[in-house]
C-alpha cells in the first residue's frame, strides 16, 4: 500500500524511511521483488535508487508468521535466506527487512551495539552483526515544549537552571499530591513506569524497606501486571506514607512528580533508550539507573565523570547494587557543594528533537548520496565500477558484482552456452588486486561459470586480446586505470574485448545490487576445487597481446630504423609487453618505472607532463624518442627528441595521417570522443573521412569499431585501431608512433609543425581540480549551465554529452566534466597560444569550482 501511494503520489524520494516489522516488506519488494501481481510495479521501477532505512523501536516484535504466507506476504522463497524459515515453520517479516535494508537504527548507540550480541538480539543478532556496518544508533528526544520547568503548565511555579528555588515549591505541591509523610529537606525518589518484570521490580520491591529505613521517600505511578501492583499496595500499606503509589496513567501527576522529586529510579533490566531519565534531567531531578541500553547514554555516572556527572549507574542487576547507586545519590543529597551542580548540569541536558532530527538529516544525506559517495549500491558507469579501495570498493562489493555477472550470464543465455564459454578473471598491479579478482573468480565458478584465470598482473587491453582470441564470454579485470592508490575498479569487457555496454552494465549493477548489504553473501568455490570440477583454467594475456601487437605493427621497419626508444611503464601492468617488444625488436633503451609498487611512486600513475620529467631527461640524453603509459595501459604519453614532451593527442593526429595512408580505411569515418583533440578533425579532413564526435570513455567508440563504421577511434589520450580489438591500447599505440617515425624518418616535433603550418597552431592543456564534497552539486549546476563567455571569449556553441564542450570565439575549446572520483573537476582545453589556453582553464576553474 505504501509503494502503491508512492506511485499515486508521485513522489520519487532519496530514502524510504520504515518503522517496524509493519512496513519491513518494503526493502524486500524493492531489493529481491513481488510475487503475483503488484500494483506497485511501476512505484518501484522509479524507486530503483531509493535507499531503504528500517527504524527497530522494539527488536522482540518481529512479526512472526506461518510460512504458508509467504505468498499472500508477495515474497518468493528464492529472495529469503535458508536461516530465516525457522524450523516450525515460520517466516520473519522483520528480519527480511533488515537484511534488504540499505541502513538501519536503534534508539540509541549503545542499543545499536547490544543488539548484535545474544543476550539482546532477540535472534536477529546473526542479522544484525553481518550489517554492523550500516547499523546506527540514534537517540530518541523529547519535546521540550512540553517537558520542561520553565514552560510545564502542569506545575504551580516555573524554574529553571539559573534560578531552582521554584522546585522547592514544586516538591511540596508533590508531597500534599501524594500525600508522603516527609519534609522538604528529605529526599525523595520517583518510580514512573509501566508495571512489568523487565522494568526492575524484581530488584526494587526486594530492595525498597531498606531504602525507606534510610529515609528515602518514594513516590510511584503506573499500570500493568497486578501481581506488581498488588505488591506494591502492600509495600504502601506497610511504608506509613513513606511511599505512595497511583495505579493508571495520569499525565498531569507524571510532570508533577518529575518536577517534584530529587530522584528518579530506573533499574531496568534493559531499556532500548527510554524517555524518563531525559525528562527527569530537564527538571533537575537526578536519574539512578541500570548501567545498560540507551540509559548509559543519557545519564553520566557522577562517579565516573565527578565535573560532568548528571546522575549515578547501577552496576549490577541485584537489589544491593541498587541500594549502593542509591546511597552514593544521598550521600550527593546531603552535600550541597555536590547537589547543587550536580542539578544544574542535569537540567541544561539537551535532549531535544532537534539533535535527532539532525542525525537523521546526515543519515538521509549519506544514504542519498550513496552511489557516488559511498557504493552501497553497486553502480557501474562506462563498462565498470571505481571506489575507494576499504571503503566502497571492498570484498563484498566485488563478490557483488561476480554474483550480478554470473545471473546476467545466465539470463542472457538459458542454455548457458555463455556461462561455458568462460570468462576472464584478472587484475593489475594495484593494491589487493589478485585477493580482489580471486574472489570474483571464485563466485563465478560457484555459480558454474567456467573462469580464465590470470594470477600475473595484466593491462586492461592484454586482456581484451584474451578474450577476443579465446572465444571467451566476456572478462571483469581488478583495475583502477589513472586513478590513484587509493582507489581501484572493476572493468566488465563484452566478448569482443570492447568495454561493456551500457545495457549490459546497468543489468549488471541491478543484479549486484540485490546482493549488497545481504546477510547471505555470493558464494565461493576454492581454487582447487574450481580446477578439479573443470572450472578453472590458466591463461597468460600478456603472451596474447604481444602476438596481437605483432600481427599489426610492421616490426621489420621498426627492426631497420635504428632508433633507440626509452620506455616508462608506471609501475602498471605493461611491465613485460611494452618494453619487452622494444627489446626484442632491436629499439629498446632505458626502462623506467618497471618495479612493482602498488603506491604507483604516488599520485596518479598517468603519462602527464609533470610525471614524464624523468623520461624527458632520459630521452635528452641518448634517445629518439620516449613513450609513456598509464598503469592499465589504456593512456598513452610521448617525449620526442630533445626530452621534448608532446600532447599525446596531438601525436594521435599525426597516428591517423599515417595510419589512412598506409592502411586501407575503407573510407571509413574516425571517431572521437568530445574531449578530444580537434587536431584529429583536421587529419581526418586531409584524407577526406568523415569524423563522428561520441561522449568520453570508449562504450560509444568501441561500438562504432565493433560495427566497421569506424577505423580509429580516439579518447584523448587513449587510442583504439579496426587492426585490434575494440578496447583503448595505449601499447600499440606507442609501438605504431615507433612505426610512424621509423617509416618518415623525422621528428614528431617537425611533423607537427608542418601540419601547424596548414592547420593553425594547436596547445592543448587538461588539467584536474579537487572539489569539496559539499560543492559537488553546485559545480555540476554549473557545468550543466556555462556561462556566455569565458576568458574574454564568447561561447558560441555548447554541446552536451558526458560534461560540456563550449565552442569559443577565435576557435578554441573548453571541455568540463565532474568525476566522482574524488571527487574532481576535469578539465581539457584548446587554443592557438598557451597564454590564451592557459587562461581558459584558469577562467573555467574559477567559475566552474565556487572559490576556485
Amino acid at each position: 500500500a505504501a509503494l502503491g501511494a508512492i506511485d499515486a503520489l508521485a513522489i520519487v524520494p532519496d530514502v524510504i524511511h520504515c518503522h517496524g516489522w509493519a512496513t519491513a516488506l518494503i526493502p524486500v519488494y524493492l531489493r529481491g521483488g513481488m510475487l503475483g501481481a503488484d500494483p506497485a510495479a511501476v512505484a518501484r521501477e522509479a524507486l530503483g535508487q531509493a535507499a531503504v532505512l528500517i527504524t527497530v523501536h522494539d527488536l522482540a516484535d518481529q512479526g512472526v508468521f506461518p510460512s504458508s504466507d509467504f505468498a499472500a506476504a508477495g515474497v518468493s522463497r528464492g529472495v529469503v535466506a535458508p536461516s530465516s524459515i525457522e524450523s516450525q515453520g515460520t517466516i520473519n517479516l522483520l528480519r527480511e527487512g533488515l537484511v534488504f535494508a540499505d541502513a538501519i537504527t536503534t534508539p540509541s548507540p549503545r542499543n545499536a551495539r547490544d543488539v548484535r550480541t545474544p543476550e539482546h538480539g532477540a535472534g536477529l543478532e546473526d542479522v544484525l552483526e553481518q550489517k554492523a556496518g550500516a547499523v546506527a544508533g540514534i537517540l530518541n528526544g523529547i519535546d521540550t515544549n512540553v517537558w520542561g520547568p520553565d514552560v510545564d503548565a502542569h506545575l504551580v511555579t516555573p524554574f529553571t537552571p539559573s534560578d531552582v528555588h521554584g522546585k522547592r515549591r514544586c516538591k511540596a505541591d508533590l508531597l500534599v499530591e501524594m500525600d508522603l509523610n516527609a519534609e522538604l529537606g528529605s529526599p525523595v525518589a520517583a518510580v514512573v513506569s509501566s508495571l512489568a518484570p523487565g522494568n526492575g521490580f524484581d530488584i526494587l520491591l526486594p530492595a525498597l524497606p531498606a531504602l525507606l529505613e534510610r529515609g528515602l521517600r518514594v513516590a510511584v505511578l503506573g499500570e500493568g501486571d497486578p501481581r506488581l501492583a498488588s505488591a506494591l499496595r502492600g509495600l504502601e500499606d506497610a511504608s506509613a506514607r513513606a511511599l505512595a503509589f497511583r495505579e493508571g496513567v495520569d499525565e498531569s501527576l507524571e510532570h508533577k512528580i518529575l518536577a517534584g522529586a530529587d530522584f528518579l529510579l530506573m533499574p531496568h533490566s534493559y531499556e532500548a533508550c527510554g524517555v524518563h531519565q531525559m525528562r527527569a534531567q530537564r527538571y533537575g531531578t537526578v536519574p539512578i539507573v541500570r548501567a545498560v541500553g540507551g540509559l548509559v547514554d543519557t545519564v553520566l555516572d557522577a562517579r565516573a565523570v565527578p565535573d560532568r556527572g548528571t546522575g549515578f549507574w547501577i552496576e549490577d542487576h541485584t537489589p544491593e547494587a541498587l541500594g549502593d547507586a542509591v546511597d552514593r545519590g544521598l550521600a550527593a543529597f546531603a552535600t550541597p557543594d555536590q547537589w547543587g551542580p550536580l542539578q544544574v548540569r542535569a537540567m541544561r541536558r539537551d535532549f531535544s528533537w532537534r539533535h535527532t532530527a539532525a542525525r537523521y538529516v546526515q543519515l538521509y544525506r549519506r544514504l542519498a548520496q550513496r552511489p557516488a559517495e559511498r557504493g552501497v549500491s553497486v553502480i557501474l558507469e562506462r563498462g565498470g565500477r571505481h571506489g575507494r579501495v576499504a571503503d566502497d570498493f571492498t570484498l563484498e562489493s566485488v563478490r557483488a558484482v561476480a554474483q550480478g555477472l554470473a545471473e546476467y550470464l545466465f539470463e542472457e543465455d538459458a542454455a548457458s552456452a555463455l556461462a561455458q564459454r568462460g570468462v576472464l578473471v584478472a587484475h593489475d598491479t594495484r593494491f589487493l588486486g589478485a585477493e580482489f579478482s580471486s574472489a570474483a573468480a571464485g563466485v563465478l565458478a560457484w555459480n558454474d561459470v567456467s573462469v580464465v584465470w590470470s594470477d600475473e598482473p595484466v593491462s586492461l587491453p592484454a586482456a581484451a586480446c584474451a578474450v577476443a582470441a579465446g572465444g571467451l564470454a566476456g572478462a571483469l579485470v581488478v583495475s583502477g586505470e589513472t586513478a590513484d592508490a587509493r582507489w581501484n575498479g572493476l572493468h566488465l569487457m563484452g566478448p569482443s574485448g570492447d568495454p561493456a555496454g551500457r545495457e549490459t552494465t546497468a543489468i549488471v549493477s541491478a543484479r549486484s545490487a540485490q546482493w549488497v548489504g545481504r546477510s547471505l553473501e555470493p558464494q565461493e568455490l576454492g581454487p582447487r576445487e574450481a580446477v578439479e570440477l573443470g572450472l578453472r583454467h590458466t591463461l597468460n594475456p600478456g603472451a596474447v597481446h604481444r602476438d596481437v601487437i605483432e600481427s599489426v605493427v610492421d616490426v621489420d621497419a621498426v627492426r631497420a630504423s635504428g632508433l633507440r626508444v626509452a620506455c616508462d611503464l608506471q609501475w602498471g601492468g605493461a611491465r613485460g609487453t611494452l618494453d619487452r617488444l622494444l627489446r626484442e625488436w632491436g629499439v629498446g633503451g632505458d626502462v623506467l618505472n618497471d618495479a612493482a609498487d602498488p603506491t604507483f611512486g604516488g599520485g596518479r600513475p598517468e603519462p602527464t607532463p609533470a610525471r614524464l620529467e624523468p623520461l624527458a631527461q632520459r630521452v635528452a640524453f641518448g634517445h629518439d624518442l620516449g613513450v609513456a603509459v598509464d598503469a592499465s595501459a589504456t593512456r598513452l604519453g610521448v617525449v620526442d627528441r630533445g626530452g621534448k614532451v608532446l600532447a599525446a593527442d596531438h601525436v594521435l593526429a599525426l597516428l591517423l595521417d599515417h595510419l589512412a595512408e598506409t592502411r586501407s580505411t575503407g573510407r571509413r569515418s574516425v571517431a572521437r570522443s568530445i574531449a578530444t583533440s580537434r587536431l584529429i578533425d583536421a587529419m581526418a579532413a586531409r584524407r577526406g573521412l568523415e569524423v563522428v564526435e561520441t561522449p568520453t570513455g570508449f562504450q560509444e567508440l568501441a561500438a562504432l569499431l565493433g560495427s566497421g563504421d569506424a577505423f580509429f577511434a580516439v579518447d584523448a589520450t587513449a587510442l583504439a585501431s579496426s587492426e585490434s580489438v575494440p578496447h583503448p591500447d595505449a601499447v600499440l599505440a606507442a609501438l605504431l608512433v615507433v612505426e610512424m617515425v621509423a617509416y618518415r624518418r623525422r621528428s614528431l616535433d617537425s611533423q607537427l609543425e608542418e601540419v601547424f603550418r596548414e592547420t593553425g597552431r594547436l596547445v592543448s592543456v587538461r588539467r584536474r581540480v579537487s572539489i569539496a564534497r559539499g560543492q559537488s552539486e553546485e559545480v555540476v549546476y554549473r557545468v550543466a549551465a556555462p556561462p556566455e563567455r569565458l576568458a574574454g571569449a564568447v561561447v558560441e556553441s555548447v554541446v552536451s554529452l558526458d560534461g560540456a564542450r563550449l565552442q569559443l570565439s577565435g576557435g578554441g575549446w573548453l571541455f568540463a566534466r565532474v568525476d566522482s572520483e574524488g571527487p574532481v573537476l576535469e578539465l581539457a582545453a584548446e587554443a592557438d597560444t598557451p597564454g590564451a589556453v592557459a587562461g581558459l582553464v584558469d577562467a573555467a576553474q574559477e567559475f566552474f569550482v565556487p572559490g576556485g
